[in-house]
């Protein structure tokens, strides 16, 4: 009886085993099974949006265009903005030391030099920004990255000191921390999350750029499931945005756009349909509209607007479409205000200018102004200059005689 048990237990056990390898095998020798590019802290994986590009090949076209698939990239002379000829690849930034960006054994490094003695040098290895105010650079340092010591501003078109740094030492030191990585890539895998502000991560799990997977989510078992059942036409294993309610939408956004906020779960983890003041806290007042940054903070500045406090559904797709660059299109989003202030029978401005300012309504009810967050330090005056960025509090301004000109010349 003994003998025979054991006969049974160990042929289940083989049966077991083999149906486990069967499976493997199986996984293993699927010609369309696609690569895991990250795998998120809850288990779901990355396939990578170039997965996307076979079945939305228009709208993955066209992301590829967006300030938000810019905004970090791989290091190389294509991405980065700034110049490395000789007559414009120095910054001096004080008596005795100077930066210089330059090309060694097809690597392009940053140096700084006190003295005329170079003291130390690092290379471009990512690039942070789309370059439409300017790009920063960062660096491997075994597992760590780092921030480099020169910027770049795209206004004057020059290298400056990074914002923050001080001009009279030498810093390669400063820590790219995982709450300020969180919205400027797709994902970073962080080798210890539960640690916000450590900069190491797993260098083989970063996704570069704001791409599909930034606001759809981890899409490997979507991608792997069509692409082995192309007949399969309605989308599985795939959020769809459209079932969120508004504020979901809004949180999606706000992750990146509602100014500093002090984590409650490691960056990264927040994905799109959650609940943001679950994983982080707005560090500001959002009543305190005076003290809400045109920088960063478009959210808190929307939420304070009387368009949207007057309407039950207005996000910021409803003006964005995220899949487009849209960038400077002021008659775009002109027509987007005429929705519902149709012929700008609204306007004040409108017995003044006439018609004409139903073709820009953005300059005057949105218009640029300086970050007090935002802020670089000019090489060739040694002034501290704010960047103007358009504010997202819709409201009724002072504008200029030159503006009102301007407009009607439209």
């Amino acid at each position: 009886m003994i003998h025979k048990r054991k006969t049974i237990i160990l042929s289940l056990f083989l049966l077991m085993l083999g149906l486990t390898f069967l499976d493997w095998s199986c996984q293993r020798s699927d010609p369309a099974a696609l690569p895991v590019v990250a795998e998120h802290y809850n288990g779901s994986r990355y396939a990578g949006s170039e997965t996307c590009q076979s079945c939305h090949a228009e709208v993955w076209s066209d992301h590829l265009r967006t300030a938000h698939h810019q905004t970090s990239a791989p290091a190389s002379e294509e991405n980065i903005d700034g110049s490395f000829a000789p007559d414009s690849n120095e910054v001096r930034v004080s008596d005795g030391i100077f930066y210089r960006m330059m090309k060694e054994d097809n690597v392009l490094y940053q140096a700084a030099y006190v003295d005329g003695h170079a003291m130390r040098k690092a290379p471009f290895d990512i690039v942070i920004g789309s370059g439409t105010k300017g790009q920063t650079y960062l660096y491997w340092s075994e597992e760590e990255l780092r921030q480099l010591p020169i910027s770049y501003q795209t206004a004057g078109d020059q290298w400056i000191l990074s914002p923050g740094y001080r001009d009279n030492e030498i810093d390669f030191n400063r820590a790219a921390i995982p709450t300020c990585l969180s919205c400027h890539m797709t994902f970073a895998k962080s080798q210890e999350p539960e640690n916000f502000f450590k900069n190491t991560y797993d260098r083989g799990q970063i996704i570069l750029g704001l791409d599909c997977e930034s606001c759809h989510g981890p899409s490997w078992e979507h991608a792997n499931f069509h692409l082995q059942h192309p007949e399969e036409k309605e989308a599985q294993n795939m959020l769809a945005i459209t079932s969120l309610d508004r504020q979901q939408r809004l949180d999606a956004c706000a992750k990146c756009h509602s100014g500093l906020r002090n984590p409650k779960k490691a960056p990264f983890s927040f994905m799109t349909g959650d609940t943001l003041d679950n994983y982080s806290v707005a560090g500001y007042s959002p009543t305190r509209t005076e003290t809400l940054d045109v920088h960063g903070n478009q959210y808190g500045l929307l939420t304070a607007s009387a368009c949207f406090q007057f309407s039950q559904e207005m996000d910021c797709s409803t003006c964005h479409n995220p899949h487009q660059n849209q960038r400077g299109d002021l008659l775009t989003f002109s027509q987007k205000c005429m929705s519902c202030h149709p012929d700008g029978k609204a306007c004040k401005m409108e017995a003044e200018l006439g018609s004409v300012i139903t073709k820009n309504c953005i300059d005057c009810h949105m218009p640029e102004l300086p970050s007090s967050t935002l802020m670089m330090q000019n090489t060739t005056t040694g002034q501290i200059d704010s960047a103007r960025i358009r504010t997202h509090r819709v409201a009724v301004y002072e504008i200029s005689e030159d503006l009102k000109e301007y407009i009607k010349g439209l």
